[in-house]
């Protein structure tokens, strides 16, 4: 998918309708703008700082305020409440804690590799498409 994406830079960038061809700088950067692993990168570091600050809580979900209502068959009423605040188990928020800071590092992991792939995959293309101007210019 990276590749298509990147000949049709390359196609774009040295055809005649261009004002001027790309230069590998701006393949790149317009190669990367259209990763959907980069696209998406925001809303999945959101999502890994959410859990962060949840492993941070005092309590693994807010408290909760519980009422109970009951009439009995003699004109008797109940009315109970009560205030329900989740605990963490033990080595449950450290472990929350951990997990958030190693898909931060997983995140940062990916998105490198996602980068490292279209750069060579952008680096073969642009080669291979000068390589053909060379022999097609030599065959002239």
């Amino acid at each position: 998918m990276v590749r298509l994406g990147v000949l049709a830079l390359l196609a774009l960038g040295g055809s005649a309708q261009a004002a001027e061809p790309l230069t590998l700088p701006q393949a790149l950067q317009a190669t990367l703008a259209r990763l959907p692993e980069l696209q998406a990168a925001p809303q999945r570091r959101d999502a890994a700082a959410a859990l962060g600050r949840a492993a941070h809580a005092w309590t693994p979900e807010p408290a909760a305020f519980e009422t109970s209502f009951k009439s009995g068959n003699f004109g008797t009423r109940e009315l109970a409440g009560g205030v329900a605040v989740p605990l963490w188990l033990p080595g449950q928020r450290a472990g929350t804690q951990a997990l958030a800071q190693a898909e931060q590092q997983a995140l940062d992991a990916q998105l490198a590799a996602a980068r490292l792939r279209a750069a060579a995959t952008l680096r073969e293309a642009w080669w291979a498409l000068h390589a053909a101007r060379e022999a097609e210019a030599l065959a002239q």
